[in-house]
């Protein structure tokens, strides 16, 4: 039985840092207004158009602050 709850213990703890990792992912975004996508790279050849400000947000924020979505190019 103490085996079975040291696995669960260590599955769960497993789980939250994956998900912990997964939202604090650090991606690129523009900030001009027509801007809808998030890229990997502030080199990214869906920001050569950006004509204002790229700036580097969580994934978390890109997402729920920025209302963002994957580029098709970085993220396929």
């Amino acid at each position: 039985m103490q085996k079975i709850k040291t696995l669960l213990l260590v599955l769960s703890t497993t789980l939250i840092l994956t998900s912990y990792q997964q939202t604090s992912t650090s991606v690129y975004i523009c900030t001009g207004p027509q801007s809808e996508r998030y890229h990997k790279t502030n080199t990214c050849r869906g920001l050569s158009k950006c004509s204002t400000k790229i700036i580097k947000v969580t994934q978390e924020d890109a997402v729920k602050k920025y209302n963002r979505t994957p580029c098709k190019i970085c993220y396929k």
